[in-house]
């Protein structure tokens, strides 16, 4: 032990430790006093060196007696520190400990000592350290730098674990919060409360069905259950009560509260009583649900339907207060505003013996009014047989006021009148009497009195003769009246019909007419020239036969109607055959083959498709609600309009405005406004004008066109494309024009990608191609790209890209070819600055635009459109 030294002083059980070098020191007696080691003095001379000695092996520091250490001085122990014996430890001051402390029996007392000073326990913490020996004083130390943890452990069970971090462990060694606690088997993780008692005591962890558990003590429902396996919360109770939130109140009636809520002001806002009342705006409900409020509107329920069984709805139960009551068992609702006086609103349920589906208002406990289930409205009595039945014994039953005093009433007399009908002053222009008598005029003096079953004139006054008989054959009775020099048929009763001349089955009469048909025509060329048809009528006219029912001839000559609620206005020859069809006039018109179809007028024009329309000379209209106006125009494509001459549309939804020999034979929804030889041959949505130009692809639109003879106009070939066309060089359609293009697409691109632009945005199908095999272009491309959703690529949102090229661009036998790129003007914002458009020949012999993306793009979102102008010429 040449740098170690125990020195015995004068003192008994005292040694003093000069210097270790981690060789083992053993002291073999107790020792109760530990010296404080001093300074250490100058070096002396340097004696001879001597031979060196064997090499001993290093063993930890071994303290085998049991004593007492006391000192202020540091202590150091390089490796495993080992008490054998039971050892109190008092007021050692700083300690550094870089391997284990091993105790056999125990430890008691203190280290004291902070910061750097302290440290050096290992991870593996103070082994065999019996707690329950630690009678006085405390272990404290605090983990230093370098140091994972300080740990206390009991054989393999870890008590206490404080991380270098700050986060201390109980039951773990790895806590990841500031303070957790980890138990086994359900104990009871974390309990506060008072020493001794249950009063006031809680538990978090509590067991394995509750995560939370609060106590008032022994004998009462615990405050607070949290369950830990469906998170409901339980209040004032031993047991999960089942729901999210339970409240189990502390008694069954009214005095006591299971739930109150309060607002700012400490108002009830919301109550529930454990007898079941409900209170919202009050404390002490006095009904299952009661609302106080001092609004207008203290209760509020939307829905669909809303149900009652057997339940009252009031503010009040005395007088004077409204109430919606539902007798359930008696299947009826009822509604009113005093409960003692029964006046009140009965709505009768299906069940209801007395009032099955009725309505009921009574007053003072006696019926009113009544509407029953088939709509009879029966007011004094409640059995109504009429739709308006009135019941009044002995007095006026009926009596109608205006400002001005009595305009009508109706009297329970078995004398004198029964009705009257006053004028403004109240004095009857119309009277009823008990026998037998009305009378109508002014008051006093008469203009009509009828008594009995004769008639006598006070100041009615007849112009000529006035003659009443009635006349007939077996065919038909008419009455007649019969005025003046000239004649009127007029049917009274049954069946009848008006006629301006008796019915006899021959050229003059006629046949008979239909029920209630009108026939004011004098003349016909046949008997059946009448109007046969139920409620048919002829106004007038000669010659004229209408057989369909519900029709009407207005006049003319030789109109004939066969088709049910058909009109004819007048004119010559006209023929409606079909139901609701109608001829306005004009000569030799057809609406025919299906209904609702109308000829305006003209000669020779014949409507035909359903809800058609046709007028002017020789057009015809055969497609579903088309119209066709003007000259030898035909419209038979459904709702294709023709206004033109000599044109015709067989497209859907198409039209032709004007001009002459234009037609549209295929697509849909096409255009041609004026202009001549004009034609649109396939594909919808397209527009031409001007003259002998053709569109045959979707979305042309066509301006100009040939004005010479023999020479023809535009082409559209392509979809949406816009031409402006002069005269063609020869025969052919388009070989001398301009068009307009609009190409797009909208793709999800990384860094330098390229997507290729089509008319229809999908890239793939309607490509830009030249018509023909000989066809040269002039192309001037506008384009703009604009980033929409960024990706995973820095390109910004917003940043655009904008660009004019020009270039030529021809097919030759069937061969496509490109000239060079010329960059007319390219913007680009700051994160588009590598982003353009190329061209090049497709596969298809193509002009094919691409559209290169940004270096600055990743999985980025470009939407690009670009403008193509052709000056077009083909040989």
């Amino acid at each position: 032990m040449a740098s170690n030294s125990v020195n015995p002083t004068n003192s008994p059980n005292t040694i003093v430790i000069t210097g270790y070098d981690q060789s083992q020191v053993e002291v073999t007696q107790p020792i109760t006093t530990v010296l404080e080691v001093g300074a250490v003095g100058p070096q002396g001379a340097r004696g001879e060196t001597g031979p060196a000695g064997p090499s001993g092996s290093s063993q930890p520091f071994s303290y085998v007696g049991g004593t007492t250490w006391a000192t202020t001085s540091s202590l150091e122990v390089s490796g495993s520190f080992l008490v054998s014996g039971s050892s109190t430890f008092t007021n050692i001051g700083p300690a550094i400990f870089s391997g284990s402390i091993t105790a056999t029996e125990g430890i008691s007392g203190s280290f004291s000592g902070s910061g750097a000073d302290l440290f050096g326990i290992p991870a593996s913490g103070i082994t065999g350290l019996n707690l329950s020996q630690i009678a006085t004083g405390s272990i404290s130390a605090s983990v230093g730098l370098g140091i994972e943890s300080f740990q206390i452990i009991s054989g393999s069970s870890n008590f206490l674990t404080v991380l270098n971090s700050g986060k201390v462990g109980i039951g773990t060694t790895s806590p990841t919060r500031k303070f957790e606690v980890q138990a086994v088997n359900d104990d009871l993780q974390i309990v506060f409360g008072r020493t001794g008692s249950f009063e006031g005591t809680g538990a978090i962890g509590a067991n394995s069905l509750y995560a939370l558990m609060l106590s008032r003590g022994v004998g009462y429902p615990l405050p607070l259950l949290v369950s830990r396996t469906n998170g409901r919360v339980s209040l004032n109770t031993y047991s999960d009560l089942g729901a999210q939130l339970g409240i189990k109140g502390s008694g069954t009636t009214s005095a006591t509260t299971a739930l109150l809520v309060q607002n700012a002001n400490a108002s009830a806002s919301l109550s529930v009583l454990d007898d079941g009342y409900v209170g919202i705006g009050t404390a002490t409900p006095t009904g299952n649900l009661h609302v106080v409020s001092g609004i207008y509107t203290p209760l509020r329920i939307d829905g669909r339907y809303t149900y009652f069984s057997n339940t009252t709805l009031a503010t009040d139960a005395g007088a004077g207060y409204g109430f919606l009551y539902n007798y359930g068992t008696a299947n009826y609702l009822r509604l009113g505003n005093d409960v003692v006086s029964s006046t009140d609103i009965r709505l009768g349920g299906s069940t209801n013996s007395t009032f099955a589906h009725n309505i009921i208002l009574r007053n003072s406990g006696s019926e009113s009014m009544r509407i029953t289930s088939d709509g009879n409205v029966g007011i004094g009595t409640s059995t109504p047989t009429a739709a308006l039945e009135i019941y009044k014994s002995g007095s006026t039953v009926l009596d109608v006021q205006g400002s001005q005093g009595q305009l009508f009433s109706v009297v329970d007399e078995l004398s004198g009148s029964l009705m009257s009908v006053n004028d403004i002053s109240g004095l009857p222009i119309l009277e009823v009497f008990s026998d037998d008598t009305v009378v109508m005029g002014t008051y006093g003096t008469p203009g009509l009195t009828v008594s009995g079953s004769s008639a006598s004139t006070g100041d009615l006054t007849v112009s000529g003769s006035l003659t009443v008989r009635t006349i007939g054959n077996a065919t038909q009775i008419t009455s007649v009246i019969q005025a003046g020099t000239g004649s009127l048929a007029l049917v009274p009763s049954g069946s009848g019909a008006i006629v301006a001349a008796i019915p006899d089955g021959t050229v003059t009469g006629g046949n008979a007419r239909g029920a209630g048909a009108v026939d004011l025509q004098l003349e016909r060329s046949a008997a059946n020239g009448v109007a046969s048809g139920n409620y048919s009528v002829i106004s007038g006219g000669s010659a004229n036969r209408n057989s369909g029912g519900l029709s009407t001839i207005s006049g003319g000559f030789l109109n004939v109607a066969t088709g049910g609620y058909n009109s004819i206005g007048g004119g010559q020859q006209n023929t409606t055959s079909t139901d609701y069809s109608t001829i306005s006039g004009g000569q030799s018109n057809t609406a025919s083959t299906n209904t609702h179809a109308t000829v305006v007028g003209g000669l020779n024009n014949t409507a035909s498709g359903q809800y058609s329309v046709a007028g002017g000379l020789s057009n015809v209209a055969s497609g579903f609600a088309s119209s066709a106006l003007g000259f030898g125009c035909t419209a038979s494509g459904g709702r294709a309009m023709v206004f033109s001459d000599q044109s015709s549309c067989s497209g859907g939804y198409s039209a032709i405005l004007g001009g002459t020999t234009n037609s549209i034979t295929g697509g849909q929804r096409g255009v041609i406004v004026g202009g001549a030889g004009n034609s649109i041959t396939s594909g919808d949505n397209s527009f031409v004008t001007n003259r002998n130009n053709k569109a045959t692809a979707q979305s042309n639109s066509i301006f100009g066109g040939s004005i010479n003879s023999g020479r023809v106009g535009g082409l559209g070939y392509l979809i949406n494309q816009q031409v402006l066309s002069g005269d063609s060089f020869s025969a052919g359609y388009g070989t001398n024009q301009i068009s307009m293009l609009v190409a797009n697409r909208e793709s999800t691109l990384t860094t330098g990608a390229t997507t290729v632009l089509s008319l229809d945005g999908t890239g793939t199908t309607n490509l830009i191609i030249p018509n023909g095999n000989n066809r040269a272009w002039n192309v001037t491309v506008e384009y703009v790209a604009v980033c929409t959703a960024a990706g995973s690529g820095t390109t910004v949102v917003g940043d655009v890209v904008i660009g004019t090229d020009k270039f030529r661009f021809k097919r030759v036998s069937g061969t496509s070819t490109i000239g060079a790129v010329t960059n007319i003007e390219l913007t680009q914002d700051a994160s588009m600055t590598s982003a353009e458009c190329q061209y090049s020949v497709g596969g298809s012999n193509d002009l094919q635009i691409e559209f290169v993306a940004p270096t600055t793009a990743n999985a980025t979102t470009f939407r690009v459109v670009a403008k193509v102008s052709l000056v077009e010429v083909a040989w």
